[in-house]
């Protein structure tokens, strides 16, 4: 069975933490898949370990394991007899509570007539006793009557002791009568106490008879059946049973208990744990501020032996495939050392058959050998659409966008959808943005704006917004947007001054449908776009239009048109981009990045790759053309809205032309005209030189003597924002 038959997944979870890979906030933003160097098209999409595995536990769980139902928690955890980052037994704080299982069980036991004490409230207090010592760590008050509970308190007394083994085991020697409710709670710990005296075959002979007593209609109120897959797994991972743990590790995972998905790591043969320096099986630090220990030694012949073990057994074949596709990246290793080491290690060891030959060519293709990669894909049984994405991979490395274009709309649609990690891209969002760029490619500019907004491409969202859809065409797309939810409020005292959209997807909808809304108002259609603002952004539009209206209003005295005409810039200055600026006035291009959206390069046909900054003297390289070439139409369609991109900071610009009204309706040789041109100097300096220094010589040759004239005199340039009217 493929893997591209199901599922594209895999994650890099080192530790199942959030990943250094992109940072949250103005360190990261979403892939350009219409970036001109077609690096990301045709780049390996991200694989995803957390994805991907629980595919294979659907293949490799043990089948019986469906009968053992595990129990949830009252907060939503599950299985916490196992810490989840650690693969350790949890503290004692997340350890599963018995006491309430073992009191229902006990009057039960006593309402059935399966143990027949003389005086049933008597022995039903002992027993609560008998509990609650337990729980508090104090030794048995002594008092209950013989019996499987009995047996089974003697033990639980003193866990990992010699005697509570033989407790246990005089349980379990009880007759079958006897012992229906602790018979499975008895094996279970018997397992566990064989776990903490390192005696890994008894570890394992018990767990396995814990879940023999469950099937065979023994109590299990604890759902430990269930649970005995993952501490079982644990033991033959002590024992260096690797294939055997695998296997009990992804019954453990199709059982709902997500820590597998960090205990399966610990069977890839170089997998070291940043936490605890890696041995299978070795604590984690109490403290989590404490300096992980140093990695420990490494046996070269006995990891070798591993891989050799990998190789030749399905379950770790495919294991570390999709840890190898998760975790080998050129963002950290160039060589993709991995990659190349696990396919020849593959190749050597001389297999008939591989269980994903789908996946080992996507192997190849990560680690650069294309030749490999197609061979790999030739093995491959049967058409799926991980190997029509890889298909089409090969289709864009050779410059044929439109056989790669034939082959995208079916991969985004079949490649199941999945959660990443934060700020991770999952790959049905991947093919399906993939897609978008190839009917971008085409002309197809509505129908590729449908796909990136499906495919959470907002990168290039943004741009055809700013730079290719027609008004009209922005409009219809904007009446597609589910309008969010209203954002929940901050709670009273809570440092947040505004109100937040709930979810990811609200707050993606909230910010597409706000920028189709500015591109409108530039487009001087504010009764479109306004009702695409958010309410905080409608009020602020609204504040500025009635001023822009008053100032407009030649009834009104000059005067105050001016003043009207001061506060509108103000509002245009400080708040024009939440209504009406481009993406460039939230982020003002740096002078050495020139091309850092996609617009200049899609207007030039050129960009610039990046510097190698490796290198010890690392040269700038030459401008190269762009991978999707650009159509007439396209250039037609930039062409259009270059007005709205001439210059940066467009909304100072704008709220600059305010000012110049007002300044036009003042008197020459007023202080209150003297102060207009002052700021509007001062605003437009870092933007437009030329243009503040014939503001400063019309200030002092218009009004002269004033006192704003006099101090910019002084200090022969702008003073800063001074206000006519303060």
């Amino acid at each position: 069975m493929n893997l591209h038959r199901l599922s594209l997944t895999s994650a890099l979870l080192l530790p199942l933490l959030p990943v250094p890979l992109c940072a949250t906030g103005d360190y990261w933003t979403a892939p350009s898949y219409l970036d001109g160097s077609g690096n990301t098209l045709k780049g390996t999409p991200e694989f995803f370990w957390h994805l991907e595995v629980p595919r294979l536990a659907k293949k490799y769980a043990d089948k019986e394991a469906a009968a053992f139902k595990p129990r949830g928690l009252e907060n939503g955890a599950r299985f916490l007899s196992y810490n989840y980052w650690s693969d350790v037994p949890a503290s004692e704080s997340q350890a599963r509570a018995a006491t309430e299982p073992d009191l229902t069980d006990f009057a039960d036991a006593v309402k059935s007539g399966r143990i027949k004490p003389a005086d049933p409230a008597a022995a039903a207090e002992a027993h609560k006793k008998a509990r609650e010592a337990i729980d508090g760590g104090k030794p048995l008050p002594g008092g209950e009557m013989d019996s499987e509970f009995a047996d089974y308190h003697a033990g639980a007394a003193k866990p990992e002791s010699p005697e509570a083994a033989a407790a246990w085991q005089k349980l379990l020697a009880r007759p079958k009568e006897e012992r229906h409710y602790r018979s499975v709670w008895a094996a279970f710990m018997l397992g566990k106490n064989a776990l903490t005296a390192k005696d890994w075959a008894g570890a394992v002979k018990y767990f396995e008879q814990c879940r023999a007593l469950a099937k065979e209609g023994f109590a299990d109120s604890l759902s430990l059946a269930a649970d005995s897959y993952g501490w079982q797994g644990r033991a033959e991972l002590m024992a260096e049973h690797y294939p055997a743990a695998a296997r009990l590790y992804l019954t453990q995972l199709s059982l709902g208990d997500l820590s597998a998905l960090v205990s399966l790591k610990r069977l890839i043969p170089d997998w070291l744990s940043p936490a605890s320096g890696g041995l299978p099986g070795e604590a984690v630090p109490d403290d989590p501020d404490a300096s992980p220990p140093p990695p420990p030694a490494v046996d070269e012949t006995k990891t070798a032996a591993r891989w050799q073990e990998a190789a030749v057994d399905p379950v770790l074949q495919e294991l570390v495939t999709a840890h190898i596709l998760a975790t080998d990246s050129s963002y950290f290793d160039k060589e993709n050392q991995r990659c190349a080491r696990w396919l020849e290690i593959i190749e050597k060891a001389g297999l008939k058959k591989v269980e994903d030959a789908t996946a080992l060519a996507w192997v190849a293709y990560t680690a650069g050998d294309y030749k490999a990669s197609k061979a790999w894909l030739d093995k491959a049984a049967g058409v799926s659409p991980l190997g029509d994405w890889l298909m089409a991979k090969f289709a864009l490395r050779e410059g044929k966008l439109d056989a790669a274009a034939k082959l995208m709309p079916a991969v985004a649609k079949e490649i199941p959808a999945g959660s990443p990690l934060e700020n991770n891209v999952a790959p049905s969002d991947r093919a399906q943005c993939e897609a978008a760029a190839l009917l971008y490619a085409q002309g197809r500019f509505v129908d590729a704006f449908e796909a990136f907004v499906k495919g959470r491409g907002d990168e290039d969202v943004k741009y055809m917004i700013e730079s290719i859809l027609t008004p009209d065409e922005c409009l219809a797309a904007g009446a597609e947007i589910p309008v969010p939810k209203p954002p929940a409020k901050p709670a009273e005292g809570s440092e947040d001054s505004a109100p937040m959209p709930d979810s990811g997807d609200d707050w993606r909808f909230t910010e597409i449908r706000s920028q189709i809304g500015r591109r409108l108002i530039r487009e001087g259609r504010v009764k479109d776009g306004r009702p695409f603002l958010s309410e905080e952004e409608q009020k602020i539009a609204t504040a500025y239009i009635d001023l822009a209206v008053k100032a407009e209003d030649k009834k009104i005295p000059a005067e105050e048109r001016a003043h009207a005409w001061w506060d509108a810039a103000v509002i245009m200055l400080d708040s024009g981009h939440l209504f009406r600026g481009t993406e460039e006035d939230f982020h003002k291009p740096s002078e050495d990045t020139p091309e850092w959206t996609v617009r200049p390069q899609r207007l030039r046909g050129t960009y610039t790759p990046e510097i190698d900054y490796s290198e010890e003297k690392p040269e700038t390289p030459k401008k190269r053309t762009v991978f999707i070439p650009a159509t007439e139409q396209e250039k037609k369609r930039l062409a259009a809205t270059a007005k709205q991109h001439t210059k940066p900071v467009r909304t100072r610009m704008v709220a600059a032309s305010h000012l110049e009204k007002a300044a036009g309706l003042l008197p020459d040789g007023s202080e209150k005209k003297a102060r207009v041109l002052n700021t509007m100097g001062y605003w437009l300096q870092d933007i437009d030189n030329p243009a503040a220094d014939k503001l400063y010589s019309r200030l002092g040759r218009t009004c002269p003597g004033t006192p704003t004239a006099k101090a910019a005199a002084a200090k022969r340039w702008f003073t800063g924002t001074t206000n006519p009217w303060e």
